[in-house]
């Protein structure tokens, strides 16, 4: 690990480095993440660029690290990602009448689990 990370300094020394935040809803983290973050590693290695994973609050930050123009390839690819993977994720809210909303959740939320 101490070796690929100095391999990735030398390949971003060159030029000054550029630090961007992208956010990420919590629901698609691990979804653009990917197993074990395979999808973000992967990125990171051929961008050159750190990326690290706050996920501490909804939504998350995603920080890059790196010079501008490998900054923007990352960026871009992440985004594409939480596109790809936003559009399977819906949403319907329902309004229901009040003396329905314990039949509806069930005893202990039984049924929305």
């Amino acid at each position: 690990d101490k070796a690929l990370e100095a391999v990735k300094k030398l390949l971003i020394s060159d030029a000054p480095e550029v630090r961007k935040s992208v956010e990420c809803p919590f629901d698609i983290l691990r979804l653009v993440a990917g197993i074990e973050g395979q999808n973000l590693r992967t990125i990171e290695r051929e961008t050159h660029t750190r990326i690290d994973v706050d996920n501490k609050y909804d939504p998350c930050v995603i920080h890059i690290r790196g010079n501008d123009a490998k900054v923007a390839d990352a960026t871009d690819r992440i985004q594409r990602l939480m596109e790809e993977h936003s559009a399977s994720l819906a949403e319907e809210t329902l309004d229901c009448p009040r003396h329905t909303v314990g039949i509806i959740i069930g005893k202990g939320g039984t049924t929305v689990r």
